[in-house]
């Protein structure tokens, strides 16, 4: 009866409520996961939007997230986003398997940008790299940065207050404070100051 239950609210979920359009389709999904979320302020959530282990997810006040975002915290992961923040469509912020994701103050994230805090381990050659579990990371965002599109974040990276990330960069390493970053890998091509 329990896995039924959890079935319905699934579909419940899916067909219903993250899928109604418009305004009232917002204030239904706001009203609806601000129950749900470890902490809610006031946020818009557009549709087609997946949440996994809502409890583990905090959202500050003023937070824009477009249609098909996807946030999970499964597995004892933890995503933090403050103030001010904005999160452009198609995005994956995935702090599962004991990952965790902060994002700072008034951050600006680009369409299908992907946020993965934990990796898979592969040290043993003799256990395929799937049954070996995942090593759990930190992401963290500043304040004040600017993430464009399809720019990937990996595990164990800081990126500083102030900085850009330009369209397509993968971020491997920490960047300091008001730096321009491009490239695969990220490089720092520039300073703000």
């Amino acid at each position: 009866m329990r896995k039924l239950k959890k079935e319905l609210l699934i579909w419940i979920e899916s067909l219903f409520i993250n899928n109604v359009p418009g305004k009232i389709g917002n204030a239904i999904r706001r009203n609806y996961w601000k129950t749900k979320l470890g902490k809610a302020g006031k946020f818009d959530l557009g549709i087609d939007c997946t949440i996994l282990n809502p409890k583990n997810i905090y959202i500050g006040e003023n937070i824009s997230i477009l249609s098909r975002v996807n946030l999970d915290a499964n597995g004892n992961g933890s995503i933090k986003i403050d103030d001010g923040a904005s999160i452009n469509i198609n995005t994956l912020i995935d702090a599962s398997e004991n990952g965790s994701i902060t994002i700072g103050k008034n951050v600006m994230i680009g369409p299908n940008v992907v946020f993965r805090a934990s990796n898979h381990n592969f040290k043993d050659l003799f256990i395929p790299m799937k049954f070996q579990g995942h090593s759990g990371g930190k992401i963290v965002i500043c304040d004040d940065v600017w993430i464009g599109a399809n720019a990937t974040i990996v595990p164990d990276v800081c990126i500083g207050k102030g900085s850009i990330i330009g369209a397509g960069a993968v971020v491997t390493k920490n960047i300091p404070e008001y730096s321009i970053c491009v490239g695969v890998p990220a490089k720092v091509i520039k300073k703000r100051i």
